[in-house]
């Protein structure tokens, strides 16, 4: 009978080492975790600053350009909707898009004054109640304004 005691008493230990040897995993797990998960939000702000310091630089650049382009003799300011199309590089190509469309009204060139981005999506899937994924939206962007020369 003591014996018995003895070992239901071993068993118990054991039980409660491992016990607290899962409980210390689970912890170093979450800890794990949570750091995991705050470099990962701080990559991201990482990315949308980089991301918000390139538009503003784009947005002072045009707004330079168009000072510049506006100041030259036989310049007109022309709305426009002329899709930019790709270039090798991945880039949208706005500049090619706002020549065209100043070809396309009379003019001899032209350069970009207003661009706009937006998703353009499929609208069977919104129709039929679906929500699209990233994938079935295409990022499309558009001149809206242009200098035009003649």
């Amino acid at each position: 009978m003591k014996d018995t005691g003895v070992k239901v008493a071993d068993v118990g230990k054991k039980s409660s080492a491992a016990t607290q040897g899962a409980a210390a995993a689970a912890n170093d797990a979450a800890a794990a975790t949570q750091s995991a998960m705050k470099d990962a939000v701080e990559a991201t702000r990482g990315v949308a600053i980089g991301a918000a310091d390139a538009m503003k630089s784009a947005v002072e650049a045009t707004k330079n350009a168009a000072t510049v382009l506006a100041k030259l003799p036989n310049t007109r300011f022309v709305g426009l909707h002329e899709r930019c199309a790709r270039a090798r590089n991945g880039a949208p190509d706005c500049e090619a898009a706002a020549a065209a469309g100043c070809r396309s009204k009379g003019f001899a060139g032209g350069h970009p004054l207003d661009v706009r981005t937006a998703k353009k999506c499929d609208t069977t899937m919104l129709q039929a109640g679906q929500a699209p994924s990233l994938n079935d939206c295409l990022v499309e962007t558009i001149v809206t304004r242009a200098i035009c020369q003649q």
